[in-house]
């Protein structure tokens, strides 16, 4: 008896800590999602979007040469999600910025879909980006396998496949890796350092792969944007404190430029 007593007296102050820590963890998942997609949602852009930029004065007018095809795959942060306008995602900015003082015109054909994980992007966007016959495909994807706990091999496979095939395409290919989860205004502890952690190992399986491809170019959006997403928060990250604002994908634009250029 004395003995059960005593076990029960060692025992009783581990489950309390268990199991407020598993109160703990479940409060602060619902009390992000309930922050991000109920009270501070940001606007849901139609998949499937596509821009037209001409340098010539009526930019809806016909280009006398065909337009640079740029194909976009990936998951939200290649939509655009979080915002003003769809128009000012990365791959808009970039085209701008960038492509128009290299081409007369340029047509983008976003593919990306929100939630996408890399089996995604493989099952659905890589053959459809295939068919458009496009001159550079730019990736962002591996967020929501990283807060969808993909396993690192499963994740491995998966982006290993969907090079595989584009490779195979004349385009050039650029992959965007994942960003610093760490930043995110969002995300309470211990699933900030979490995700923080596990995208750090899934960008280098994205290099170790890419690596094997000497024509495709990686830009480390983790590194190059955390500085000014963790110093200006409020500036760069949109209303659901998750997803880039339009200034924060003006800074993946500029990372992307000083990358590729």
């Amino acid at each position: 008896m004395k003995t059960s007593q005593k076990i029960f007296k060692v025992l009783n102050p581990i489950l309390i800590v268990i199991v407020l820590g598993i109160a703990y963890l479940a409060i602060a998942y619902y009390s992000m999602l309930n922050y991000a997609f109920k009270e501070h949602p940001t606007v849901a852009f139609t998949p499937g979007a596509e821009f037209f930029y001409s340098r010539q004065a009526d930019a809806n007018s016909e280009p006398q040469t065909p337009p640079f095809r740029y194909v976009v795959l990936g998951d939200s942060t290649s939509v655009g999600q979080g915002a003003k306008v769809q128009a000012d995602n990365y791959s808009s900015q970039y085209a701008q910025l960038v492509l128009l003082k290299k081409y007369p015109a340029i047509k983008i054909y976003n593919l990306a879909v929100s939630g996408a994980k890399t089996k995604d992007v493989l099952s659905k966007q890589v053959q459809a980006a295939i068919a458009l016959e496009p001159n550079l495909i730019m990736l962002s994807i591996g967020a929501n396998d990283v807060t969808g706990l993909t396993g690192a091999e499963e994740f491995q496979r998966n982006y290993t496949m969907i090079l595989q095939q584009l490779t195979r395409t004349n385009a050039k290919i650029v992959l965007l890796n994942i960003p610093a989860f760490s930043t995110s205004p969002l995300l309470w502890e211990p699933y900030r350092s979490a995700a923080h952690y596990q995208a750090g190992k899934f960008n280098q399986i994205i290099e170790a792969i890419a690596a094997t491809e000497p024509s495709i170019r990686v830009v480390d959006i983790y590194r190059g944007t955390e500085p000014d997403f963790r110093r200006f928060p409020k500036l760069n990250f949109s209303q659901d404190h998750f997803h880039p604002s339009s200034a924060g994908y003006a800074v993946w634009t500029r990372v992307i430029a000083q990358t590729l250029n």
